[in-house]
């Protein structure tokens, strides 16, 4: 039985992380991966063509799909401030922030040499500079989150050059065709800049 491509992507995740250990820590990585809504790293595969260094679209997708686990792990943790509760909720926390760490740092090392590396640092910085500055008292808001990742995901499916109108025209259709909500509070103009 064929896989659709849903299952080659998280399929193609998972590989990325068969090397962490311990076991335990793998497991974790996995669970956000297969948790992580799909739509980012569909909108690489859907842009993605193969690369000058023969990177695969669906080896792109898995990327960007790391990327959302690491930063969503993130983003939960500074909502929720799990070392408020208790020692056992700290030291998951802690476990949580590896988590994290881990999946981010995969995709910023396949993605090293690749042109759209600007762009996932910029993601990165730009995820930090808001949830430091959002503090405990507010949230900066699911658009702004999933403005960042889809960013994430349109850089490393063109190769970080989004310039051509042929390219926001596909863009555009989509995040028109997204079937899981993912884009609801971001508008297609503002994404296209």
């Amino acid at each position: 039985m064929e896989m659709s491509e849903e299952e080659d992507i998280v399929s193609l995740s998972l590989e990325l992380v068969e090397d962490i250990e311990p076991e335990a820590l793998r497991q974790r990585c996995e669970t956000r991966i297969r948790e992580t809504p799909i739509f980012p790293a569909k909108l690489t595969a859907y842009l993605a063509s193969e690369s000058a260094e023969g990177v695969s679209p669906t080896r792109r997708s898995s990327l960007v799909h790391i990327f959302h686990a690491g930063l969503a792990e993130n983003r939960d943790l500074v909502r929720e401030e799990p070392w408020e509760v208790d020692s056992e909720a700290a030291s998951e926390a802690d476990l949580d922030v590896l988590t994290s760490e881990i999946l981010v740092a995969k995709t910023v090392y396949h993605l090293a040499e690749s042109p759209a590396i600007d762009s996932i640092v910029d993601a990165i910085l730009e995820f930090a500079a808001v949830e430091t500055a959002s503090g405990s008292e507010t949230s900066p808001g699911e658009a702004s989150f999933e403005r960042l990742v889809l960013e994430a995901a349109i850089a490393v499916g063109v190769d970080g050059r989004l310039d051509s109108e042929r390219d926001k025209q596909l863009v555009s259709e989509a995040v028109t065709d997204s079937e899981d909500g993912f884009t609801d509070q971001v508008g297609v103009e503002e994404l296209l800049g």
